[in-house]
């Protein structure tokens, strides 16, 4: 079914049933789409929406959304502006702003805002921002990234810029310009290490490779699996604290409702009665 759209040098297959509803598709290839898949309120142009028939273990959902030259696959969107940008095998994308960024087997984007950045392995990213950065196999929340390489960390409440972090976690902290590896930092101090033996220990350096002198925190002899678990504790309470339900928590401006009404007015009002 199509309603109220524009659909222009499209190529739909002969096995796809789409739903598109108040939107315009612009030179676009939507393949392999089952009839539970749908558009609605959204803008795509240039753009390529697939989904392997095989695998249906991820839906392809796209809600209020505006999406401009770029790949969608198996992927589900709401409320999102993405521009320029790749999203594959995503689980979930909220209220997401990606331009120029490559998103693929990412777990879970929520109120975040990517600029020339790539994200993959599973990772999650909560109210935060990154530009031109590398996430991969990470859980990021309330934290901005900045030209920084971040992978299989924790951030939290974190600023990072031009920094590579490898196996960290890191909460309350600012750094820019280093290197951390292996380390759990809080508050801007060094408060335990993740390694497990000496090679791989816990390295904090700049750039250029001298060692910084960072404070250090007493961490009461807790070890990886103890941070890991009183983080990931944290942020499901400070997740659920926020919104239960994003979607029903949204509140639109005054001119998103103005904007609705007038939609709705023109589009759902039965036409006049002509004897």
């Amino acid at each position: 079914m199509q309603k109220h759209s524009k659909i222009h040098e499209t190529s739909f297959p002969n096995n796809s049933s789409p739903s598109i509803i108040r939107s315009r598709i612009s030179q676009s290839t939507l393949s392999n789409l089952t009839p539970t898949d749908y558009i609605k309120h959204s803008a795509i142009t240039a753009s390529t929406l697939t989904r392997d028939s095989i695998s249906v273990s991820v839906p392809m959902h796209l809600k209020r959304s505006e999406v401009s030259r770029s790949t969608i696959e198996n992927a589900c969107a709401r409320r999102s502006h993405i521009e320029d940008s790749s999203l594959k095998n995503v689980r979930s994308a909220q209220f997401l702003k990606a331009k120029n960024s490559r998103i693929e087997s990412a777990a879970s984007l929520r109120r975040c805002k990517l600029v020339n950045s790539s994200v993959g392995e599973k990772s999650s990213i909560s109210r935060s921002e990154a530009t031109d950065s590398v996430i991969v196999g990470s859980s990021v929340s309330r934290s901005d990234v900045v030209r920084g390489r971040v992978f299989r960390c924790r951030l939290k409440r974190a600023t990072l810029k031009d920094c590579e972090v490898t196996n960290c976690i890191v909460v309350n902290s600012k750094f820019k310009g280093v290197v951390l590896k292996n380390g759990v930092w809080k508050n801007d101090k060094f408060v335990g290490s993740l390694g497990d033996d000496e090679e791989e220990e816990a390295v904090a350096v700049t750039a250029d490779g001298h060692k910084l002198d960072l404070p250090v925190q007493n961490h009461n002899g807790k070890d990886r699996d103890t941070w890991t678990r009183e983080l990931a504790s944290e942020s499901e309470a400070s997740d659920f604290s926020d919104s239960d339900n994003e979607e029903e928590s949204y509140q639109p401006t005054k001119n998103e409702k103005a904007k609705q009404i007038r939609e709705e007015k023109y589009h759902d009002n039965p036409p006049p009665y002509t004897p």
